[in-house]
């Protein structure tokens, strides 16, 4: 609805429009503050998941045998 129409609506409508808005723009907010998190926890993740101070046996196989 644009600005006018929002205007023209009686006191009560009117009221009821913009409380119906600020719930559709919080659930908004909270909708990408969700996202924001699980995208933030999914690269914990695989950053956990990582084990940086080890090597799978084939990379230490390779790498013991080119520094030999």
């Amino acid at each position: 609805m644009s600005y006018s129409e929002v205007r023209a609506l009686p006191v009560r409508f009117r009221a009821w429009f913009l409380d119906r808005l600020a719930k559709e723009f919080k659930s908004q907010a909270e909708a990408r503050r969700k996202a924001a998190n699980s995208s933030q926890a999914d690269r914990r993740t695989i950053v956990q998941d990582l084990p940086m101070g080890e090597m799978n046996p084939v990379a230490q196989q390779n790498h013991e045998k080119k520094f030999k």
